[in-house]
């Protein structure tokens, strides 16, 4: 026994002497910043690695030879390379990778549920790659995509506000209902109120973001009535990888998070995957209240006497990934989320924290990808469960309550694709959807308790073909969809009612009638390639959107006033028209697009005509009302230029005008004609440009945004003037380490941003990470 294994000993020496090695490291070759995640193949043998957090890589037992290496990244141009493996010794080479100028390769879903390239698909579709993540300063998703044409963020308080709503092509940009948001294909807009918390979303996980701009309702159904945000999440390339982070910031913000994960298939078709990622934040917030008289140009230090406090806040979360991927085309994957957060409003009377808000959320989805023949499926079941808690702090006994609403969401998705022929692609699926709240007002100085409850109950069919004739310079997509909506169990009542709640007596309904709602969407698109350079396309899509389970049941206190449930809502409808182009010069690109959208029982808070003193003002009373009709019109346009050595610019700009062209008072309690007024929130112009620098020395962008004139009320009585924000980041990666600086509204502009709220002014924040 003592020999063979001696014998085997001195055989397997032999060969580990014989046997080669190549190790690389992979940089951007405008700057000599690594590139952590590549991709590196090696022919022939078919084997594959991914560069690891210092952008290294290495493969071991090798053969003496020529091999041809290809490295690819997402956001720059592949290579591919011959290399000659010496005998007896290590191999050391350097891949340097050349930003992409032009995108239209790049691979998306979100528009037709199948993959297909960028510009070969007929509609305007945005993309947030990674080169944009490491660019621009921000600490959310929202600071990304405000950079975008023709996306309307509203973020007052920037990532220490709960009620963040990012919405495209005119909708009123306090309802987040009409712009349906995914991750990974999945819907997290909540049916209670149609709501995303972004807070829970982490960019350090995310891939790249798909915008689809216009009605969407053809394949998503109704919450897409403006368009679809799908953020795609990464997926490890290496056995094992991760990193720590650390920021500071103004505000006293300070925070930390980590990430665990590995792939022991990397860079192979087959394997086990896993992430784990944590991650906590605090600041101590500011005074968001303006005051009477304020003129915006401080931020005023809190009185500890006083009502008007800091928004403080705190948040933390896990994100569990783990995936197995059988072969090429079929895998199986299950995320689990826990959020938790605590939030100030920045107003107190009888308890030191005063209002506050939290939302314990947990979550979770399972996803399968496969293949059958020429069929490829795509399913997804997922719950999420928000048990949220608001304390409305204030000085009288109507208005000091807790909130305690559970809020429920599950679904199932499924689709499958298919080639007919060569020239056609059909594409068929359903939808079925359940969403429920179940909420108790508890009022603190009596014994009062308002209680609301629904459900909706969805389920919808849709398909679509593809075809693709000349070489696919024509592309020619047809869809339709059904949906079927019902609401029911809804209710609102009192008990153990004092005079705190006298007000809403009139209001009770214990037994809410059951409503159902059907609708078809339709979609035709249309492109021509006249060259790999210029395409040109043209849209018709209807939208639908039955109401949210807030405004169908909910009657109470909101930010801006107050509201009254209105259980009588019917779905609105929009029809759209768009037409919009792609330009490629050289390193130039021009994106022009041209959009009219008409708009049938459009949903819409007004006015009853009644109001009630609310934090020390007089705040309107409000109700959501099929309105009649509106139009909206408006036109965008992206200018992007790559230099070479690493400078690139870009330029977006956006005109919309939203207004109301129909007012039915037999639907409305608005006492006065809102006819010929624009949409709340809905700038008329806005405007981004941006200037970044990759070099060896230090990475440097910089980010200019503006918004113009809007209205924060039906009657457009309260005017929010326009608002422009300068930002930096400069980014360093030494080994492994990087080190940002982040800079926002660097002039330090505070200006009011809502209806008595003003925004946070200068922001300045420090990012450390160690990638291992």
């Amino acid at each position: 026994m003592k020999k063979v294994f001696l014998l085997s000993f001195f055989i397997f020496s032999a060969l580990a002497i014989n046997a080669q090695h190549l190790t690389g490291i992979v940089v951007d070759g405008s700057n000599g910043m690594t590139l952590p995640g590549a991709t590196v193949m090696l022919e022939p043998g078919g084997e594959g690695t991914s560069s690891g957090s210092d952008g290294r890589f290495e493969f071991t037992g090798l053969d003496e030879g020529r091999y041809e290496l290809s490295v690819s990244f997402v956001g720059y141009n592949a290579i591919s390379r011959t290399v000659n493996i010496r005998e007896q010794g290590k191999t050391r080479i350097t891949v340097e990778l050349s930003p992409a100028v032009i995108r239209a390769d790049e691979i998306v879903v979100t528009g037709t549920k199948t993959e297909r390239k960028l510009e070969d698909v007929p509609v305007r579709l945005e993309l947030v790659s990674p080169r944009v993540f490491a660019e621009v300063p921000s600490v959310d998703v929202s600071g990304y995509l405000d950079r975008m044409s023709g996306i309307d963020v509203y973020n007052p308080g920037g990532f220490i506000s709960h009620k963040t709503n990012i919405t495209m092509r005119g909708m009123s940009g306090t309802n987040q209902a009409r712009v349906l948001v995914l991750v990974d294909g999945t819907p997290i807009n909540k049916a209670d109120g149609g709501s995303v918390n972004w807070n829970l979303i982490q960019t350090d996980q995310l891939e790249k973001i798909e915008i689809t701009k216009g009605p969407g309702s053809s394949l998503y159904g109704g919450n897409a009535l403006g368009g679809v945000i799908n953020m795609v999440t990464k997926k490890p390339g290496r056995k094992f990888q991760g990193y720590v982070k650390g920021e500071y910031g103004s505000l006293n913000t300070l925070g930390g998070r980590f990430n665990l994960s590995g792939n022991t298939g990397a860079g192979t078709d087959k394997g086990f995957y896993y992430s784990i990622n944590g991650y906590y934040r605090q600041s101590d917030g500011y005074i968001n209240l303006a005051l009477e008289g304020d003129d915006y140009t401080y931020m005023p230090e809190p009185d500890t006497a006083s009502t008007t406090i800091k928004n403080d806040m705190q948040e933390y979360g896990v994100d569990l990934k783990a995936g197995y991927s059988f072969d090429e085309n079929n895998s199986l994957e299950l995320v689990l989320n826990y959020y938790d957060d605590k939030r100030g409003s920045g107003f107190r009377y009888f308890t030191e924290e005063g209002s506050t808000m939290d939302h314990d959320t947990y979550s979770g989805r399972m996803t399968y990808k496969g293949r059958a023949g020429k069929v490829k499926i795509n399913s997804s079941l997922y719950v999420r469960q928000e048990n949220y808690l608001k304390l409305h702090d204030d000085d009288r006994e109507s208005k000091y309550y807790a909130v305690e609403s559970d809020r429920r969401d599950m679904g199932f998705l499924f689709h499958a694709s298919m080639p007919l022929g060569r020239m056609s692609t059909l594409t068929a699926g359903f939808d079925l959807k359940n969403g429920s709240v179940d909420a108790v007002d508890v009022y603190q100085m009596v014994s009062d308790k308002v209680y609301n409850r629904g459900k909706m109950n969805s389920y919808a069919f849709f398909v679509q073909d593809e075809f693709r004739a000349f070489d696919e310079k024509l592309i020619l997509i047809g869809g339709l969809r059904f949906d079927n909506a019902r609401y029911y169990d809804g209710a609102y009542y009192i008990e153990d009612g004092t005079s705190a709640t006298s007000i809403l007596t009139g209001l009770e309904d214990r037994n809410q009638d059951e409503y159902k709602w059907n609708a078809l969407s339709p979609r035709l698109s249309a492109q021509y390639k006249f060259s790999e350079n210029f395409r040109m396309y043209a849209v018709y899509s209807h939208g639908f959107r039955p109401s949210v389970l807030d405004d169908l049941c909910r009657s109470g206190f909101v930010r801006g006033g107050f509201k009254k449930a209105n259980p009588l809502l019917d779905p609105e409808n929009l029809d759209s028209y768009e037409a919009g182009a792609d330009i490629h010069l050289g390193g130039l690109t021009l994106s022009p697009s041209f959009y009219f959208s008409k708009g049938k029982d459009f949903m819409y808070y007004v006015s009853t005509g009644d109001s009630l003193t609310f934090f020390g003002r007089k705040r309107p009373v409000r109700k959501v009302e099929n309105i009649g009709g509106v139009e909206i019109k408006g036109a965008e346009v992206k200018l992007k230029y790559d230099f070479n050595r690493g400078v690139g610019v870009f330029a977006n700009y956006s005109y919309t005008d939203s207004r109301i062209t129909e007012f039915n008072p037999e639907y409305s309690s608005q006492n006065e004609d809102i006819t010929g007024k624009y949409l709340t929130y809905v700038p008329f112009n806005n405007f981004s440009a941006g200037l970044s620098w990759r070099n060896k020395i230090v990475n440097a962008a910089a980010v200019m945004n503006y918004k113009g004139k809007h209205y924060a009320n039906d009657m457009n009585s309260i005017v929010i003037d326009p608002f422009s924000a300068f930002d930096i980041r400069i980014w360093k990666t030494i080994g492994q380490f990087n080190f940002k600086l982040d800079v926002e509204n660097i002039l330090n502009n505070i200006a009011l941003i809502d209806d008595g709220y003003i925004n946070y002014g200068r922001f300045v924040r420090m990012e450390l990470t160690y990638l291992f």
